[in-house]
C-alpha cells in the first residue's frame, strides 16, 4: 500500500512501530518541502520504527521539528527493498537532553538484502557540544548503522552538513556500505566513518570551512575531520576511496587530517582523490600504526595501503607531513602529485618496508620524502611540478545538483534574502550546473540571472578569464571555486583588493609586472604560479601559454610589459589595454605606442640591430646575464644554466641522517648528469660512516649516511631510488 499526501502540513505525535512489507509514503508535491510531517514533540520522535520489514517506500516529503528542542527520525530494520529517496530533515538540530535523535537508521539485516537512500538532505543549524565521554550532554549524528546491518546500502546524491558529531556512522556494521555522487560539508568529529571490505566511497565532495559555518549554530566545531576509515571491533581489512574531493579552508587546532586510517582499517586504497589544504596543521593523509589501533583490534593482514593518482595541493603549514604512514608493510605511493606552498613536509614513510614510490612529484617547501625503518624503491620521483586541485576532473551531483558541468571552475552566486539581478561573462565556456531557473538567461559566455531567497544559490560553470559580477538590482554574494570574491574587483583578499588576469591564447607570453604594494596567486581564478614565474614582493615576472595567471594585489601598479608574446589582460575583472596598466605595455624593446615597428628600432637614436643605449641585448634582454634569447617556449632553458656561471646541474638531493640514530643506506639514479657536493662535509656529529666514500657512476650514485649529511647536484629528475634507514631527503631546484 502507498500513502501519498497532497501539499500541506501533518501532524504526527506519535511513533509508529511493527512489521509492514510493500508498504510506503510519498509526498505529491513538486519538491520534498511541499510535504512537511511536523510534530509538537520537544522530547524528540522517530516518527517510524520498522523491523521484519521488507519493499518499503519513503518519497518526496519532508520532516520537519523547527526550531524547538526535539528533532524527527526513521528507523528501519528491513529484510529488503527500502527506497528512501528525496527526503528532506529542516529544522535544528539540539543536543541529546534537549530531545536529538538520528534522523535515518536503514539498516539491512539480510546478508542478500539492499537498500538505496538518495536525494536526502540534512544542513540545519546544531547546537553543538562536547563528545559524549566528555561532558554531560552530546550530540546525535544524521545517520547510524550497527551490527545488525549485514546487506548492501546504496548512498547517492545526499547532502548532509553541519553535524555536531559524526554525519554517517557506519564503521561497526559487517554489511556494505557504498556512496556516490554526495556532498558533505563542515560535520564535527567526522563526516564519515567506514571501512572493510565492500565499502567504498566515490565521487563525493567533502569541505571544512568552520569559520563560515551556519551563523545560527551553538557551541564550537572540535574535530571536523572528513573521513576516519576504521572497522571497530571487526578489525576487518579492505575497502576504498576514488574520484573524491576534500577542501579545508579553515578548522579548529585539533582537526587532525581529512582522512585517518585507524589501525582498525587496513589493505585500503585511496584512487584518483584531490586535497586542497589551506589550513595549518591539517594533514591531507595519515595511516596509523595497526599494532596500535585507537578505535578498535587491530585489522586483520595485509596492512598496506595504496594511493594511486592522489593529488595534494594547498597552503597550510604542517607541523607533521601532508601524507604520513606508520607500519603498512608493502604500501605503493604511484601517479600522484603533492605541490603545498606553506612550510610543509611530503611524504613520511615509517616502518614500512617494501614500499614503493613511483611516477610522483613531491614539490614542497621541506622535505620531499622521509623514511624512517623502511625500504624504499623510488622510481620517477621529480620536485618542480603543480598539481590538479579539487574540481579539476570531477563534478560532484547532490540533492541540488540537476546538472553537472564539464568545465573546470565553478561560480556560485548566492542569495541574501533581497531580490537580486545580476550579470557577468566569461572569456571561454560557460555552462549551468545547478539550480539554474528557466527565468536564468545564458547568452553565449554571458548570464543575466536572478536570485532572491537567503541562502540559495545559482551555480555555472567556467573556463577562460572571469568579467567582474554586476548587480542591475540588489545584492548578492559571489564565490569561485569554494573562495568568497569581491563581485567588483574579484579579489578575495581584503589587504590585496585588486586582481589581474593574464588570459592566454595558446601562444606563450612572458609578461612583466610591478605594483607599489605586494602580489599573491589568487587562489581560485587561475592556475598555480609555477617554476617559470618568478614572484618577488611586488614584481612578477610570468609565463602563460593555455592556463592563465590570475594574481591579487596591492597598492597600484606600476609597470606592465609584454617581453614576449602578447595577449589578453583583465584588471579588476575588466579588460584593458596593456599600455593603460603602468606602462606602454609593449613587447620587446617598448618602442612604439603598438608595441613594435618593423625592425624593433625608435627614432631616438637606438641601433639599427634594435638594442638600446641602456645595454639591452638584441631580443631585449639586459646585460644581467640571462641567456641569449631568454627562454624557450615553456620559459625555461635548455639544460638549466645562466651565463652568469653558476652550475649547469640545478637540482639538489640531500640525504640528512643528523636527526636519526642508525645508519641509512641509499642508492639512486637521475635522468642526467650528477656529481658529488661536498660543500656539506664536514658536518658537526659525523661519524666515521660518514667519511665513507660513496660510489657515483654516471647517472648513478649509493652511499650509507649516519648522523651527517650527503649531497648530490644533478640534472633531470630522480628515476629510481632505494633507502634503507631513518634519514630524510629533500630535493632542491635552484631554478625553481
Amino acid at each position: 500500500m502507498l500513502v501519498e499526501f497532497p501539499p500541506g502540513e501533518y501532524l504526527v505525535n506519535e511513533q509508529y512501530s511493527g512489521s509492514v512489507d510493500n508498504w510506503g509514503m510519498r509526498g505529491l508535491g513538486d519538491a520534498p518541502d511541499d510535504v512537511r510531517f511536523v510534530t509538537d514533540d520537544n522530547d524528540g520522535l522517530r516518527i517510524l520504527n520498522l523491523y521484519d520489514s521488507s519493499d518499503i517506500v519513503i518519497e518526496n516529503l519532508s520532516l520537519d521539528y523547527g526550531d524547538d528542542d526535539g528533532s524527527m527520525g526513521l528507523n528501519f530494520k528491513v529484510t529488503d527493498g527500502l527506497q528512501v529517496h528525496g527526503v528532506h530533515f529542516l529544522g535544528f538540530n539540539p543536543t541529546d537532553g534537549n530531545g536529538a535523535v538520528d534522523n535515518l537508521n536503514p539498516q539491512v539485516v539480510d546478508p542478500d538484502g539492499t537498500a538505496v537512500v538518495d536525494g536526502v538532505v540534512r544542513k540545519g543549524p546544531t547546537d553543538i557540544t562536547s563528545h559524549g565521554h566528555l561532558g554531560d550532554d552530546a550530540n546525535e549524528g544524521f545517520m547510524w548503522m550497527g551490527s545488525r546491518h549485514e546487506g548492501t546500502l546504496y548512498i547517492r546524491n545526499c547532502h548532509i552538513e553541519n553535524t555536531g558529531t559524526n554525519g554517517v556512522y557506519v564503521r561497526g556494521c559487517p554489511g556494505d556500505i557504498r556512496v556516490e555522487n554526495c556532498l558533505f560539508r563542515n560535520n564535527n568529529q567526522t563526516s564519515f566513518r567506514i571501512g572493510g571490505d565492500g565499502c567504498y566511497i566515490k565521487n563525493t565532495r567533502f569541505e571544512i570551512d568552520t569559520d563560515n559555518a551556519n551563523p545560527d549554530n551553538g557551541g564550537e566545531y572540535i574535530n571536523p575531520n572528513a573521513i576516519l576509515f576504521e572497522t571497530g571491533d571487526r578489525g576487518e581489512s579492505g575497502g576504498y576511496l576514488e574520484n573524491c574531493d576534500f577542501v579545508y579552508e579553515s578548522a579548529p587546532s585539533k582537526t587532525k587530517a581529512a582522512i585517518r586510517v585507524d589501525g582498525s582499517g587496513s589493505d585500503m586504497e585511496i584512487r584518483g582523490c584531490r586535497f586542497q589544504m589551506n589550513v595549518d596543521d591539517v594533514q591531507a593523509i595519515l595511516v596509523d600504526d595497526p599494532t596500535e589501533a585507537r578505535l578498535g583490534d587491530t585489522a586483520e593482514r595485509p596492512w598496506e595501503v595504496h594511493l594511486d593518482g592522489v593529488s595534494v595541493t594547498g597552503s597550510g603549514s604542517l607541523s607533521n607531513p601532508a601524507v604520513e604512514i606508520h607500519n603498512r608493510d608493502g604500501t605503493t605511493i604511484r601517479n600522484s602529485c603533492l605541490y603545498m606552498t606553506g612550510n610543509t613536509d611530503g611524504i613520511l614513510l615509517q616502518d614500512s618496508d617494501d614500499s614503493v614510490i613511483e611516477d610522483t612529484n613531491v614539490n614542497v617547501t621541506g622535505q620531499a620524502t622521509i623514511f624512517d625503518d623502511s625500504s624504499v624503491d623510488t622510481t620517477n620521483v621529480t620536485h618542480t611540478d603543480t598539481c590538479p586541485v579539487p574540481g579539476d576532473d570531477s563534478t560532484f551531483e547532490s540533492s541540488t545538483t540537476t546538472s553537472g558541468s564539464s568545465l573546470p571552475n565553478e561560480i556560485t552566486i548566492t542569495g541574501t534574502g533581497t531580490k537580486t539581478n545580476y550579470e557577468f561573462a566569461t572569456t571561454g565556456g560557460l555552462e549551468e550546473e545547478r539550480e539554474v531557473e528557466e527565468w536564468d538567461e545564458i547568452s553565449g559566455s554571458s548570464v543575466n540571472g536572478w536570485i532572491t531567497d537567503d541562502g540559495d544559490v545559482d551555480v555555472f560553470g567556467f573556463d577562460g578569464g572571469l568579467g567582474s559580477v554586476s548587480f542591475l538590482e540588489g545584492k548578492a554574494e559571489v564565490s569561485v571555486n569554494g573562495h568568497a570574491l569581491d563581485p567588483a574587483t574579484l579579489s578575495s583578499d581584503v589587504d590585496r583588493p585588486h586582481t589581474l588576469q593574464i588570459v592566454p591564447t595558446g601562444t606563450s607570453t612572458n609578461y612583466s609586472l610591478s605594483v607599489s604594494g605586494d602580489i599573491a596567486d589568487h587562489p581560485a581564478l587561475g592556475t598555480s604560479l609555477t617554476k617559470y614565474d618568478s614572484l618577488d614582493g611586488g614584481t612578477l615576472e610570468g609565463w602563460v601559454t593555455n592556463d592563465m595567471d590570475a594574481v591579487v594585489f596591492s597598492g597600484e601598479i606600476t609597470d606592465f610589459s609584454f617581453v614576449e608574446g602578447g595577449t589578453t589582460v583583465f584588471l579588476d575583472g575588466e579588460e584593458v589595454a596593456p599600455s593603460e596598466l603602468g606602462s606602454d605595455g609593449s613587447t620587446d624593446d617598448g618602442s612604439t605606442d603598438d608595441g613594435s615597428t618593423d625592425d624593433g628600432s625608435t627614432d631616438d637614436g637606438s641601433t639599427d640591430d634594435g638594442s638600446t643605449d641602456d645595454g639591452s641585448t638584441d631580443d631585449g634582454s639586459t646585460d644581467d646575464g640571462s641567456t641569449d634569447d631568454g627562454s624557450t617556449d615553456d620559459g625555461s632553458t635548455d639544460d638549466g644554466s645562466t651565463d652568469d656561471g653558476s652550475t649547469q646541474l640545478p637540482n639538489t638531493l640531500t640525504i640528512d641522517g643528523r636527526d636519526t640514530s642508525g645508519l641509512t643506506g641509499y642508492e639512486f639514479t637521475v635522468t642526467g648528469d650528477l656529481e658529488r657536493d661536498a660543500a656539506t662535509d664536514p658536518v658537526e656529529g659525523a661519524t666515521r660512516w660518514d667519511d665513507l666514500d660513496d660510489e657515483v657512476s654516471g647517472s648513478s650514485a649509493a652511499g650509507v649516511v649516519d648522523e651527517g649529511i650527503d649531497q648530490y647536484r644533478f640534472s633531470g629528475d630522480v628515476a629510481s631510488m632505494r633507502v634503507e634507514g631513518k634519514a630524510s631527503l629533500s630535493f632542491e631546484d635552484v631554478d625553481g
